[in-house]
């Protein structure tokens, strides 16, 4: 998803920030995890290329990450699409093998 926001190549990973989802299931665990990546971007003007995740529970819809970027820098990032959400609307997720996630986002 960063990679259509920001070029990763410009993008140093100074700054971690762990990242907690919880959720009703599998569908709702994704949104919930790639909203939250750009309420980040929104909020804390980062921009990310690296993510860890280190629990990750489709039973229980639980993700536990540490993300890594830095802040946004009109001199180094050319921003290139702002994206203002995902979408539940053509959400798709196959389990596999191999896994398959089909995710739409608002533009």
């Amino acid at each position: 998803m960063f990679s259509l926001i920001v070029d990763p190549g410009t993008v140093t990973p100074t700054r971690s920030r762990p990242v907690v989802v919880c959720a009703t299931d599998a569908e709702d665990l994704l949104m919930s995890w790639l909203n939250e990546l750009i309420y980040l971007h929104e909020t804390a003007g980062l921009v990310l290329r690296e993510f860890e995740i280190s629990k990750f529970d489709p039973a229980s819809a639980e993700l536990e990450a540490t993300v890594r970027g830095e802040a946004y820098d009109p001199g180094r990032h050319q921003l290139e699409l702002g994206i203002k959400a995902c979408t539940f609307n053509g959400l798709e997720v196959v389990a596999g093998p191999p896994a398959r996630v089909t995710v739409y986002f608002d533009v």
